[in-house]
C-alpha cells in the first residue's frame, strides 16, 4: 500500500473517504480517552508513595490508544493505521512486563527477556503466509515447496 492511500477495513466506512465515514468506530474511542482520564485521577488520589512511573506509562498508553485509533477511524490511511496499532502493541508489551514483574515477582532481567521473546514471536508469526492448505515461513516461495522440502 502506498503512503496516504485510504484503507477500507470496516463495513461502516464502505468505500467512503469522508472524515466522518466511521462515526461509531470514531466515537468508541471516547471510552479509551475517558478510561485514561479516570485512571489518572484515581492514581492522583493515591498517596505519592503508591504512585510509580509504570502506572503513568500505562495510563499514557491507554490515552495514546484512544487518540491513535480515533485518528485512524477519522482518516483511514496507511499512516494512521500505524497510529492505531503501535500504541496497542506497546501497551500489550508494557503490560506483559508489568504483570510478570509486579504480580508474578519475576526479576527485571527475566521480565525484559520474556517480553522481548514474546515480541519476537509476534513478529515471526506475523510473517507466516497461508495458502494451498499449508503454511510457509518467510523465504519459502510457496507452502507446497515448504512441504516438499521436508
Amino acid at each position: 500500500m502506498a503512503l496516504g492511500e485510504h484503507v477500507f477495513l470496516y463495513c461502516e466506512r464502505g468505500t467512503s473517504t469522508a472524515l466522518l465515514a466511521e462515526p461509531f468506530n470514531a466515537a468508541s474511542n471516547a471510552a479509551f480517552l475517558l478510561a485514561a482520564l479516570v485512571g489518572l485521577q484515581l492514581r492522583l488520589w493515591r498517596p505519592r508513595e503508591d504512585r510509580s512511573a509504570d502506572h503513568y506509562l500505562l495510563i499514557g498508553l491507554v490515552f495514546l490508544i484512544g487518540l491513535g485509533s480515533l485518528t485512524f477511524h477519522l482518516f483511514a490511511t496507511t499512516e494512521t493505521a500505524l497510529a492505531d496499532v503501535i500504541p496497542i502493541s506497546l501497551f500489550m508489551l508494557v503490560y506483559l512486563g508489568f504483570v510478570l514483574n509486579r504480580f508474578l515477582g519475576m526479576p527485571p532481567g527475566w521480565t525484559v527477556l520474556l517480553v522481548l521473546g514474546f515480541a519476537g514471536l509476534i513478529a515471526l508469526t506475523g510473517e507466516i503466509k497461508c495458502g494451498e492448505r499449508l503454511i510457509a515461513l518467510p523465504g519459502v516461495a510457496t507452502p507446497t515447496e515448504a512441504f516438499a522440502a521436508l
